[in-house]
């Protein structure tokens, strides 16, 4: 009788220590589960970017050309004229005044859709902040951070340009200058997109 009566204590301990073992595995579980709601309010961050007085959008290539340069004198071409061997200036100048946001930027210069071969990017400089900017293979990156544009500080890059005078262009240079259309049109494409800090 003695055995089953210590059979009963051993049963009942043992019941005891199981339910407390499972009362702590509960109260565990819920130490490191719980659940909560909220309503999040968050505003979005405008984003309204202009290359050269146009507005270009997120995500999308923008295209335009660039007509306005600024030619250096030549005592052989009459002023506001170009021609072979005449170098200039145009500007491009990116503003990013109604964003909120830090940017990056690539401007693609299509020398290749030009009329000539024989034009030549010399050297590109942003002039606002002399932020850092590389130009490879036509291509001008370049980083406007957020310091910049809450400061309403656009990024405008000077482009330096000559026409090379190469000799095997003569007779396509006579006729150009010839046909009364005097004008030099480079065609830009810009993609603008959201600054990451990678």
């Amino acid at each position: 009788m003695k055995d089953k009566y210590l059979k009963k204590i051993f049963i009942i301990v043992s019941l005891i220590i199981l339910l407390f073992v499972i009362y702590k595995m509960v109260g565990i579980y819920a130490v490191f589960y719980s659940e909560g709601t909220a309503q999040i309010s968050q505003q979005q961050s405008d984003w309204i970017i202009r290359v050269n007085s146009e507005m270009i959008s997120n995500g999308v290539n923008q295209t335009f050309s660039i007509n306005e340069i600024s030619l250096t004198s030549d005592s052989h071409v009459l002023s506001g004229k170009i021609a072979p061997g005449i170098s200039g200036n145009f500007y491009i100048t990116i503003d990013p005044h109604d964003t909120d946001v830090a940017i990056e930027y690539d401007i693609l210069l299509d020398l290749d859709g030009m009329d000539h071969d024989n034009f030549q990017i010399t050297s590109v400089v942003e002039e606002n902040r002399g932020a850092p900017i590389t130009f490879v293979d036509g291509v001008i990156h370049g980083i406007i951070s957020l310091q910049d544009v809450q400061s309403n500080l656009a990024h405008r890059l000077r482009l330096s340009i000559e026409w090379e005078n190469d000799e095997q262009y003569n007779n396509e240079d006579t006729e150009i200058g010839m046909s009364g259309a005097n004008t030099v049109s480079i065609p830009v494409r810009a993609n603008v997109y959201q600054y990451l800090g990678v």
